[in-house]
């Protein structure tokens, strides 16, 4: 069963409100993103999954001096679950084959900086559609 872990320092990003990139111009918007997934498969590529995963959990965590808003936090993983596709970790972030992502915001005091906590288990719990 697959099992990846990673963590993400979000320091490089100082100055950068990912909450706020989500309503940005998409050029601006499009330049972190793409800074994101590169950072992202640079995480992952050495333990990539034979095929993307159909069926699996998503768990993060974010460590921080400021919580955020939910729905600022949630809009602003959206690049980071993207880099996991685009890596081949996953193959979409789909509800079909994630069902609800498991966040969590922890303190952490500012002189640690700020980190994101990434895990995709893969999973044997079948998700069901219905319409």
């Amino acid at each position: 069963m697959y099992h990846l872990k990673i963590e993400i320092d979000l320091e490089q990003f100082k100055g950068k409100s990912l909450n706020r990139d989500i309503r940005t111009h998409y050029k601006k918007r499009n330049k972190t993103n793409n800074e994101i997934y590169d950072l992202v498969y640079f995480k992952v590529r050495n333990s990539l999954p034979i095929r993307p995963l159909t069926n699996y959990t998503l768990k993060i965590c974010r460590y921080s001096s400021k919580a955020l808003d939910y729905d600022g936090f949630v809009g602003a993983l959206k690049p980071f679950v993207d880099g996991l596709t685009r890596a081949g970790v996953i193959m979409d972030d789909k509800w079909l084959y994630s069902g609800p992502w498991k966040v969590n915001q922890q303190y952490q005091h500012k002189k640690f900086g700020q980190k994101l906590l990434i895990e995709v288990i893969e999973s044997k719990e079948v998700k069901i559609w219905k319409s």
